[in-house]
Parts: C-alpha cells; structure tokens; sequence
C-alpha cells in the first residue's frame, strides 16, 4: 500500500512539471530543463513525386546561425536539423510552384510538414521537447484548371515561425519569409 501511495504522489508530482500549455505548442520537461542552453530544430517535410517532377519544391529554413537558408527538395523526404543557442529563432516554410511543363497527367497532391524542437543541456543531452503544431496533412487530387492555384496556396499554410526563451516558453513569430520570383 506504501509503494502505491508513493507512486501516486510521484506520477502527480511529475505530471505537474510534465507538461506546459501554451496555444497550440506543449512544453515536455524534466527537472534538468532548468540546464538547457539550446535547441535542436529538426525540420521535416513529405511530398509525393508529382511535387518533386512537376512543381519547383522550395523551402526557407533558419539555420544554425539564424539566417534563412534557401533549398529545393530532390527527394520526397526532406529533413535538416539545426542546433541553436536560447533564445532561439525556428522556423521554416515550404514555396512550392508549378514547372512550365507537366510530366505526367496525374496530380497527385500528398505534403506533409513538422517542426520538433529538443531541449538540450550543457552535454548536448536532451533534457525536453517543444511539440509544435503539425500542419496540416495534403491528399490531394486536384483538376488541371486548379493545380496551379492549388499549388501556390500551400505556400499560405505550410510555415511556422517561433521564439524560445532560456526557459522554454514558447512564442509566435512575425516572419517574412523570401518569397521565390
């Protein structure tokens, strides 16, 4: 009965520093976030081939040094993770835009976006995770008359931006990302 009691009060204990709400992004800690000196950005984004044959698949993303940093994806899984120190800057955005020449009479749509951030400690252990808000999943089948504008649209909804304090609070950033002409 003693062991149960104690389990109790620790599960409710660690539950009360487990987790952190902040709009749409949870702060997952332990005790030593109170360490934590920077965080890993891992950056992700999932296309079908149509988006690589037929469309100019080009994302932003900060980088290591806080600077935007322009690539095209080559493959259809597309991951960079960065190391920043707090306060940091995250974020990326995904641009794509239709070829002047289709390959293929099929347009198939799939995209699928995440941004993960670790908190790491003084060794580069991680000690938390920042879960953002995944954006939405894209199946998608959409009429040569509307590809197109389909297409360019992603560009409104496929980017985060966000600022993380010394103690993991989270924060949405205003950010103007390099629009490809």
């Amino acid at each position: 009965m003693k062991i149960a009691k104690k389990s109790v009060i620790l599960a409710i204990g660690f539950a009360s520093l487990l987790a952190a709400c902040q709009g749409d992004d949870i702060l997952v800690v332990s005790p030593q976030t109170l360490d934590a000196v920077q965080i890993k950005a891992v950056y992700k984004i999932t296309v079908s081939p149509f988006m690589i044959n037929n469309t100019l698949p080009v994302v932003h993303y900060i980088d290591e040094e806080g600077n935007v940093v322009q690539d095209t994806l080559r493959k259809t899984a597309w991951t960079q993770s960065v190391n920043l120190p707090l306060p940091a800057k995250v974020g990326f955005s995904f641009q794509p835009s239709v070829k002047d020449e289709l390959t293929t009479d099929q347009y198939n749509i799939h995209l699928k976006a995440s941004l993960q951030c670790m908190i790491l400690d003084r060794n580069g252990r991680r000690v938390g995770d920042i879960h953002l808000t995944e954006m939405p999943n894209v199946d998608a089948f959409p009429t040569f008359e509307l590809l197109e504008q389909y297409i360019d649209s992603l560009s409104d909804y496929y980017h985060v931006a966000k600022t993380i304090d010394f103690e993991g609070h989270v924060d949405s950033l205003s950010f103007e990302w390099t629009k490809k002409e």
